[in-house]
């Protein structure tokens, strides 16, 4: 769920490079909106989740809260140039975090375990 954005987010550019072209604001709706919906769930603002994200992760519930990504990679081949990158395995990993949330069982788990 961790985003980031190349060059400026407010501008919602269509961002090229010769490794990536992506729009910003796809990259971060989806974690947000689940967000969004996890504080209107709660009928509070959540603030700061990553703990909670980590105890979902590691906790009985992972792969009921997570669609475990187990297979792929980020490495990127550009003409004769080939920057490597990390390989998909279970639980976290650098390529899809911990996945992709489920969010009829992630929100309920978030909400409980996000200090007050």
């Amino acid at each position: 769920m961790a985003m980031s954005c190349y060059r400026s987010c407010a501008s919602q550019r269509r961002v090229t490079s010769p490794w990536a072209a992506w729009n910003a604001r796809t990259v971060g709706s989806p974690g947000g909106g689940i967000v969004a919906l996890a504080d209107q769930y709660a009928r509070r603002h959540l603030g700061f989740i990553n703990p909670a994200i980590y105890q979902i992760g590691r906790g009985a519930q992972y792969h009921r809260a997570f669609h475990d990504v187990t297979k792929g990679n980020n490495t990127v081949k550009s003409g004769s140039v080939t920057v490597k990158g990390f390989n998909a395995t279970r639980g976290w990993d650098p390529v899809t975090g911990w996945g992709s949330p489920d969010a009829q069982v992630f929100i309920p788990l978030l909400v409980r375990y996000v200090a007050r």
